[in-house]
């Protein structure tokens, strides 16, 4: 037995390794960035974290409201079949202090997406593979050691999202991509945060060390500008409570629920139907963090859509999965 328990954490991790790696097709969020982003845990003063974040997500099903809806009886002008795409998120963050920290994520976006053209009684499919930079987030931080929150830290973020992401990506047939498909949204996004984090519980680990439970709780505004062709996305409420739950020296399981509400888009001249657009979402989420080497971590995480309800005719979230390699500098 004793030797069975040495050997679980490299088994663990040998299997969460092997669930991590992405194959068969990729998918998407639909989006120009995946929905799914925690605030980045502030480093130790004057290092550096580097990470890397393969993410997907599948769309493959028609809702309207909370039920799943028969394509076939879409009343749209177009109607959407799947969205797939492939997510590397580069995330690079400085804490100056003990106080002050920065970070940037820089996404790269591969989208495959398909939907039925309804046009002077044909029906048309068109499908699109896209692929560029997406638009680049920048994020600073304050740590308040001791907030009005019951003597909690309280961490405030601040953000601002540039334009970098390619637009304007066509097909085989020289058809441009609707704007919300686009690796980038062409327009300069802002958010704002706060999140806190304290202990709930003691247990005891497999290596019988007692080892505390801390809940993370955070919400987070995301105001969004007008972009290509006067598109501006809904703005955006996210909160959620995470926590981990360290299992040896060198594992930690990871567990969170998230909700989400996006409000409906403003279309600019892009023609699309706004009423199309918006909705909640509560998603749930459970991984597995290795430390696989003095200062690098690896995890895999894997995101479940336990309620979700959309305004109009939109795909719902699918399977989403999260691999992801830090580094501490």
């Amino acid at each position: 037995m004793k030797r069975f328990m040495s050997l679980a954490p490299t088994a663990l991790c040998g299997l969460a390794l092997f669930i991590g790696i992405p194959t068969g097709t990729l998918a998407s969020c639909g989006a120009s960035v995946c929905p799914i982003q925690y605030p980045q845990q502030p480093s130790i003063a004057g290092k550096w974290d580097i990470a890397m974040d393969y993410t997907y997500i599948s769309q493959t099903t028609l809702m309207t409201g909370t039920q799943v809806m028969d394509p076939s009886l879409s009343t749209m002008h177009h109607t959407e079949i799947e969205t797939y795409s492939r997510l590397l998120n580069t995330h690079i963050n400085y804490q100056f202090s003990d106080q002050w920290g920065v970070s940037t994520t820089i996404p790269v976006v591969w989208r495959k997406h398909a939907h039925v053209h309804h046009h002077h009684g044909e029906t048309l499919h068109d499908e699109w593979d896209l692929s560029g930079l997406g638009d680049t987030w920048i994020d600073g931080t304050y740590s308040m050691e001791n907030s009005i929150l019951w003597g909690t830290p309280l961490i405030a973020e601040a953000g601002i999202k540039l334009p970098t992401g390619v637009t304007r990506l066509k097909n085989g047939d020289g058809d441009e991509a609707e704007v919300p498909i686009q690796p980038g949204s062409g327009s300069t996004d802002y958010r704002w945060g706060l999140r806190t984090q304290f202990p709930v519980a003691v247990l005891r680990n497999w290596d019988g060390q007692h080892t505390e439970l801390p809940a993370q709780f955070f919400v987070r505004y995301t105001l969004n500008g007008i972009g290509t062709d006067g598109w501006k996305t809904g703005n955006e409420i996210v909160a959620g409570i995470r926590t981990d739950w360290s299992l040896n020296r060198s594992m930690r399981l990871l567990a969170g629920l998230t909700g989400q509400y996006r409000s409906q888009a403003e279309a600019g001249t892009t023609g699309e139907d706004i009423n199309s657009t918006g909705g909640k979402s509560l998603i749930a989420d459970l991984g597995l963090e290795c430390s696989i080497m003095p200062k690098v971590r690896w995890s895999v995480s894997s995101y479940l859509p336990i309620y979700q309800s959309v305004d109009g005719e939109q795909l719902g979230l699918g399977s989403i999965i999260q691999t992801r390699v830090a580094i501490t500098l």
